[in-house]
């Protein structure tokens, strides 16, 4: 069930960042820790979705909206007082290398920068769509994975990607960027390069891609399954 993979997957994630806003110890290096609950102001228990942007302000996904946080107070966006959101399921957050963020729902996508929030509903493809991982390339592009294919915006201008197969599930996908800026993509046991306008088949693992970082060396590391961890690196699986 996607809604519940993705609430237990971001468990020790919204521990360890939320646990990195408190206030220091005044003896030693101890540190003291802090809860925020429904009783502090969130929505619920239960986070989809968690980013820090660079302006300081920590946000947080939940089956029932965005909200942001400063510190000591929360502040929720939804569908009631932000029409430009068009369902209160946030599925993912990412800030781009203009300070923008990008808002992943179940239904469309929405940015938020200076201020304003900004429903892209341009592609009715893509605003139908459950929008998951997004990424920011090398050369300015956003790449935003969803449901229904893959896009990418350069400048002010969206496009659909040329994907490799048909009948793209996105919800096992992931979208990274490497130390250069290339965005690679995972579907099902398949690992992607994005080349201009097109995706391009790189590697085939051993299973599926359940998850997928890059370190600062280029090693992939990628969870398969419950219970393995595999290190990668380009030319290690035959396409």
């Amino acid at each position: 069930m996607p809604q519940l993979r993705r609430a237990l997957g971001l468990v020790c994630v919204v521990i360890i960042l939320l646990g990195g806003l408190a206030r220091a110890a005044t003896q030693g290096s101890q540190f003291h820790i802090e809860t925020w609950e429904t009783e502090q102001g969130l929505p619920q228990n239960s986070g989809t979705a968690i980013t820090q942007t660079s302006d300081g302000y920590l946000w947080l996904g939940t089956f029932n909206g965005l909200v942001r946080f400063n510190g000591a107070t929360f502040t929720r966006f939804t569908t009631a007082n932000t029409p430009e959101l068009q369902s209160d399921d946030i599925n993912y957050l990412h800030e781009d290398a203009s300070g923008r963020l990008w808002i992943g729902t179940s239904v469309g996508l929405v940015s938020y920068d200076r201020g304003r929030f900004h429903r892209w509903a341009g592609e009715p493809a893509l605003d139908r769509s459950a929008v998951r991982p997004i990424a920011h390339a090398g050369d300015g592009a956003v790449v935003i994975t969803t449901d229904r294919g893959v896009w990418q915006l350069q400048g002010e201008q969206m496009t659909e990607l040329v994907v490799p197969e048909a009948n793209w599930p996105t919800w096992a996908s992931r979208a990274v960027s490497d130390t250069s800026g290339q965005v690679w993509i995972s579907h099902r046991e398949r690992l992607f390069l994005r080349h201009g306008d097109e995706l391009r088949l790189q590697a085939h693992a051993p299973a599926a891609i359940d998850m997928l970082a890059i370190d600062r060396d280029g090693t992939f590391w990628w969870g398969q399954g419950s219970d393995m961890l595999v290190t990668w690196r380009p030319g290690g699986f035959p396409v």
